[in-house]
């Protein structure tokens, strides 16, 4: 992983070869390119040619500006938030009193555009928020999406459309932000800090103070993160079995001095439990160091026995979090009638606030505020393929649509939200459907020639 910042602190040296075409374009060309570029084409630029870093310096506000948004879009609030949780002045503490103010920080920053937004950043915080973005989050964007194509047996046979870009990216952020404000992040010595008793949040807050802020599909996106998080875990121990149980971590002696290797299975959970809420640093440290890092880990913590407990994402999502949700008025929302009452929610085309292919398809075009564990009991492979991250092109691509079809079915004869009808239900279709489906019946609604 480079260490060097963001932008340079000096000039770079005269270009060489092939930049010094680029160098002889007019200043207005130039910065016509300076402020088409994403973060990572921007940085490389500007460390190679001094011609490009002098115009960067002239107006480095609007350029690192557009560097943000072109790689960021408006993920850019979502990093703003996971800024103020990455600061010093939190990440000392953690205390429950300052995440609150984090996460009404944040409702601030959502409820402006994106453009406002980005003016509130002074060029410190922006090099912050592109240096971790160009680090650590575009890197394990790639692997996500290496993982989900290998889930679904098929390759992805054309880049990431701009909405597909802004799904991933926004669930990375709000990812990590979960791992911040709950996660088993700073351990000091092995122990707790001082304060432990104020940092324990219960599942419900949990739901009620991050989660809910997003629509359903959008925290199904956090969900397929932390499914992907779990699955390259499992693989990186999986690789390195052998190399922990050589060097005895796990070994048990009993009283006569017999030497047991039998506790990886009950520890392999807890570990994979620890490691996943210790969010994106952790998990690029744990995918890119050589072989033998993973269970250097495993043992450092098993000699500490500083093992995550509280509550995290997995907790939040249950069906038993929901339920206490809605049963105990803690947030009202209209969400939970249109829920019930199945209002119609058809796939109007790819565009970034509205649903995607794969959601309308499994509730076929009606409204659902069902999302976690509802879902966990009808197929656990959904999120393992991406599958609320994709355009409708992408899922046909990738041969998923029959798939998301049989979940279909599988909700159509146990739907949760039958628990909670509303007086004017809609039917949500039969049970004995056939699979292939028109596409007012993947929840198109008339609409399929509308892409906006």
């Amino acid at each position: 992983m480079s260490s060097s910042p963001l932008v340079p602190t000096t000039a770079p040296a005269p270009a060489m070869g092939s930049n010094l075409h680029l160098e002889a374009f007019p200043p207005e060309l130039r910065r016509m390119i300076l402020f088409a570029m994403d973060l990572p084409t921007l940085h490389g630029l500007i460390y190679a040619s001094p011609v490009y870093y002098r115009q960067y310096r002239n107006a480095q506000v609007p350029i690192l500006s557009s560097a943000l948004y072109n790689s960021l879009g408006s993920s850019i609030k979502d990093a703003m938030a996971l800024k103020l949780a990455r600061a010093p002045a939190f990440t000392a503490t953690r205390s429950k009193e300052q995440a609150y103010d984090i996460l009404q920080a944040y409702n601030a920053i959502r409820a402006v555009d994106d453009m406002t937004a980005l003016s509130m950043l002074s060029v410190a915080e922006m090099e912050q928020i592109g240096g971790f973005h160009t680090r650590t989050v575009r890197h394990i964007k790639a692997h996500f999406i290496l993982w989900t194509h290998d889930n679904a047996g098929a390759e992805f046979e054309t880049p990431l459309s701009t909405t597909e870009e802004n799904r991933l990216c926004r669930a990375l952020y709000r990812y990590e932000l979960s791992c911040q404000l709950f996660g088993f992040l700073n351990i000091k010595d092995g122990r707790w800090p001082a304060d432990r008793r104020h940092r324990e949040w219960a599942p419900l807050e949990i739901l009620q103070h991050l989660l809910y802020k997003f629509e359903p599909w959008e925290i199904e996106e956090v969900l397929c993160v932390q499914r992907f998080a779990e699955g390259t875990y499992a693989t990186l121990v999986e690789e390195e079995h052998q190399i922990i149980k050589e060097r005895g971590i796990l070994d048990v002696v009993d009283d006569e001095g017999a030497r047991f290797h039998g506790a990886f299975d009950a520890y392999n959970s807890v570990f994979t439990t620890d490691m996943v809420s210790r969010g994106l640093e952790c998990l690029y440290n744990s995918i890119y160091q050589p072989k033998g890092y993973i269970a250097t880990v495993w043992e450092e913590l098993m000699e500490l026995m500083a093992w995550h407990t509280q509550p995290g994402l997995s907790e939040a999502v249950q069906r038993r979090v929901q339920e206490q949700r809605r049963d105990w008025g803690v947030v009202e929302d209209v969400r939970d009638q249109r829920s019930d009452d199945r209002d119609p929610l058809p796939f109007y085309g790819d565009f970034e606030n509205g649903p995607p292919k794969a959601w309308t398809v499994i509730w076929k075009g009606s409204y659902s505020n069902m999302f976690g564990e509802y879902l966990d009991h009808h197929d656990a492979k959904l999120r393992s393929w991406g599958y609320v991250m994709w355009d409708a092109s992408r899922l046909e691509s990738l041969g998923v649509v029959r798939k998301l079809r049989e979940v279909r079915g599988s909700l159509a004869k146990d739907d949760p939200r039958a628990l909670h009808e509303g007086s004017n239900v809609v039917n949500f279709g039969s049970s004995d459907e056939s699979d292939d489906d028109d596409d007012e019946d993947d929840g198109l609604g008339g609409y399929a020639d509308i892409t906006w």
